[in-house]
């Protein structure tokens, strides 16, 4: 264990420290302090950055991380380099962990990366994941049982054309939950196309790309189905898709 373990992208918890010297407290009223930090497996300074003097006469010292010096996971040693009256000396260096968190198990046909990649905002991971895998048990249920089986970055993989369909049922779950299909402010007024106003539903187009990808992938990969909806996979590439008005049908 670390002098100071932080997590990923995290801003807390901070450096802080009493500066001593033959265990006294070094008075720092009138002096400047950086805060400096290298990663063990890289040459140069991950962080060279001023320090805060919480505290003069009793050599307090504290830093205020910002995102970037806390982006990569890995082991760092960090010191302070204090300067009085135009001399430096640094301080011993102490150690830094930026841990990364363990990766939540997924069932999902895409993950929360696929989300990031696209620039798809949401709340939380929590919340990301779980629109994940409610979007993905109802592309399923379209394309039974192909994918039923099936989980991003598994072994086969999900088919390429169905990630960015699901990450599009994702979208709209996560930027407008409630479907909201006009909104008026004003003389302002925007209407929302019908695609934007679904909700977890795939529209016609993404049933069609969704049963396509599946044929394909059952063919490559020798799994055997009568019918994906009313025909059959091996007759035609583009299976036939059912009206909107008749739901998960």
């Amino acid at each position: 264990m670390a002098d100071l373990d932080i997590f990923m992208g995290n801003t807390a918890p901070r450096p802080t420290e009493a500066i001593t010297s033959s265990g006294e407290p070094v008075d720092l009223s009138l002096a400047s302090v950086r805060f400096r930090m290298r990663n063990t497996a890289a040459p140069g300074l991950k962080v060279d950055a001023a320090a805060d003097v919480v505290d003069g006469p009793a050599g307090r010292v504290s830093y205020d991380w910002v995102a970037d010096d806390t982006d990569t996971v890995g082991e760092f040693r960090a010191w302070w380099t204090v300067t009085i009256d135009g001399e430096d000396q640094d301080t011993p260096e102490f150690s830094v962990a930026v841990l990364a968190h363990a990766e939540v198990p997924t069932t999902g046909l895409i993950t929360v990366a696929d989300l990031d990649a696209r620039r798809i905002s949401y709340e939380d991971v929590a919340q990301a994941q779980a629109a994940i895998e409610d979007a993905s048990a109802v592309a399923r249920s379209y394309v039974s049982p192909v994918l039923d089986d099936v989980v991003r970055g598994g072994d086969p993989d999900v088919p390429q054309a169905v990630i960015p369909v699901v990450a599009g049922m994702v979208r709209r779950v996560l930027t407008n939950p409630v479907g909201l299909s006009m909104e008026v402010l004003g003389d302002y007024t925007y209407q929302a196309g019908s695609n934007a106003v679904a909700t977890l539903l795939p529209t016609q187009r993404e049933r069609r790309l969704l049963r396509r990808a599946a044929a394909s992938f059952a063919k490559a990969n020798g799994i055997a189905f009568e019918a994906l909806g009313s025909g059959s996979a091996w007759m035609s590439g583009v299976l036939p898709v059912v009206s909107d008005d008749v739901g998960l049908a």
